[in-house]
């Protein structure tokens, strides 16, 4: 869960390929090219601007996001996490995972009877700001597992006590 990714071997007579699926900017980070819907490879750099976007909205619109990559590698045998190099990226995968339809006014009643509701998730900031419009949470109750690692102890007590949402956290 450390890299937010995971490849695997897929192999065809001589052909090899490592097949990449996971977090969307770990993905990104490890493609040189991407391959558009054309079929054509163009640097990374030229859709950067166009696949951020393309992430940011779909989060935005409580969307999970996945990124896929490839590398056809013929000499490759077996995969290591510094094969994930010079991939190709693919294109991403979207799933929708809406919360039930009266989940607001069920989150109100726990509050009126004392109960205080905390969400962890490993989505993204942006699906989990999304979550939060939906459920009526303010947007600045929410924590990522990267501001966590960097909060000491004590504003940390606090913080739990202040955020109902925390997103990006890792089960480790």
């Amino acid at each position: 869960f450390e890299r937010k990714r995971i490849s695997l071997l897929l192999k065809n007579g001589s052909d090899s390929w490592i097949i990449t699926k996971g977090a969307f900017e770990e993905v990104i980070k490890i493609c040189t090219k991407a391959e558009t819907a054309e079929g054509q490879e163009v640097e990374i750099q030229t859709l950067s601007e166009t696949l951020q976007k393309l992430y940011e909205e779909s989060s935005n619109k409580g969307f999970r996001t996945i990124g896929l990559a490839y590398r056809k590698d013929a000499q490759i045998s077996s995969i290591k996490p510094q094969d994930e190099q010079q991939m190709i990226f693919l294109g991403v995968l979207l799933f929708a995972d809406a919360p039930k339809e009266h989940i607001a006014e069920d989150i109100a009643k726990l509050k009126e009877s004392g109960v205080d509701l905390k969400i962890l998730t490993g989505d993204n900031k942006l699906m989990a700001m999304h979550l939060a419009e939906i459920l009526k949470i303010p947007k600045e109750s929410i924590l990522t597992g990267e501001e966590i690692q960097k909060t000491n102890s004590d504003a940390l007590i606090q913080q739990i006590k202040d955020k109902a949402i925390f997103a990006e956290i890792e089960p480790n």
